[in-house]
């Protein structure tokens, strides 16, 4: 795909606000505004562009689309269901999604899987737990001639008919270099990983190459491996400031790190001196941006791509012709990655 620079700037994505949009939304807005995808020059030249989608569209029989998500204890994923659930309901009401929650349990994703199979689905969206563990779910939908969209995750991304990833490396890197700046080059900093978790060893690996480029000085105190969860990070980190106050920097390779971290600073009393990134774009880390608690996170820009992800299915509605017509590819949008932060001015990111 073409390389697209987007900037996003903070007073629309974290700044205050009266609508009812939430801050994703918001700053997803700022990003729209900037640039037009090269997916969607895509889909529109595909497709004829939007009138002549809408007509292909009233031709076509009602669809039921099954999401099935690794879990709904991550903001990033309940937002991707919301948001894919209104823009259905809105301008396609004939059309259902139902969402089901693997509750990070392969065995549960692979029933789920066998279940919207059997009930008939006609599309099946799956942002699958494991790389190695989820393929025998994948394989399962592709045997089953039924459309297979596969989220975050290249578990048997081959046979699957599309994959839509952020660029994990550029994540990690854009997180490290506001955090850098923020330390102001130096300093010790803590790391939250899971190194069992192919995603995050790629943000790792853009945060290393960041450190190496830029922060020579900036040292690395302490590495907490495989927590995940709000509380868990918040014990963490609380230990890691009694062992060592003077830490000011705090990287987390997703959002509910941060949010843990920052809470655990915040009852030590250390806030301002420890610096605080993520990765994902939550709305709960925007608003510790708001507040000075945190520093900034990384944002996947996959709430515009939803839509991309449903005029995939509508395209193709006729299921003899599916396996023949869906491309593959894989699609790392331009708003994919993005900056956020309560600077001035934006980041800029290329993917």
């Amino acid at each position: 795909m073409a390389l697209v620079l987007v900037t996003a700037m903070a007073a629309a994505g974290c700044g205050s606000g009266s609508s009812g949009a939430t801050e994703a939304e918001k700053t997803e807005k700022a990003a729209e505004t900037s640039v037009e995808t090269a997916a969607e020059t895509k889909e529109k030249t595909d497709t004829g562009g939007e009138e002549s989608q809408g007509a292909k569209d009233k031709e076509r029989e009602p669809m039921e689309i099954a999401l099935i998500t690794k879990t709904l204890t991550i903001p990033y994923f309940v937002t991707n269901k919301e948001y894919l659930e209104k823009y259905v309901a809105e301008l396609h009401p004939e059309d259902k999604v139902t969402t089901f929650d693997s509750n990070q349990d392969v065995t549960r994703e692979l029933s789920i899987v066998e279940d919207c199979i059997t009930q008939g689905y006609d599309v099946i969206i799956l942002t699958p737990i494991d790389y190695e563990g989820s393929c025998a779910a994948v394989q399962k939908i592709v045997d089953a001639g039924i459309p297979c969209i596969l989220v975050e995750s290249t578990a048997n991304m081959e046979i699957a008919d599309m994959t839509i990833m952020a660029d994990n490396h550029e994540a990690g890197y854009l997180a490290m270099n506001a955090l850098g700046e923020a330390m102001g080059g130096k300093g010790k900093m803590v790391v939250f990983h899971n190194s069992t978790n192919p995603v995050a060893s790629q943000r790792a690996a853009g945060r290393d190459d960041c450190l190496k480029e830029k922060y020579p000085d900036i040292e690395i105190v302490n590495v907490e491996d495989g927590a995940h969860t709000v509380d868990k990070c918040f014990e963490v980190m609380s230990n890691f400031l009694i062992a060592d106050p003077d830490i000011t920097g705090a990287w987390c390779f997703q959002d509910p790190n941060a949010q843990g971290v920052a809470s655990a600073v915040k009852t030590a009393g250390l806030t301002g001196q420890v610096n605080i990134v993520g990765v994902d774009g939550s709305d709960e880390v925007c608003e510790l941006i708001k507040s000075g608690e945190a520093v900034g996170t990384a944002a996947r820009w996959f709430l515009r791509s939803i839509r991309f992800w449903f005029r995939i299915c509508t395209s193709f509605w006729k299921k003899e012709n599916w396996r023949s017509q869906i491309w593959r590819f894989l699609a790392c949008l331009s708003e994919a990655i993005t900056w956020t932060t309560t600077g001035s001015t934006g980041r800029t990111a290329s993917l």
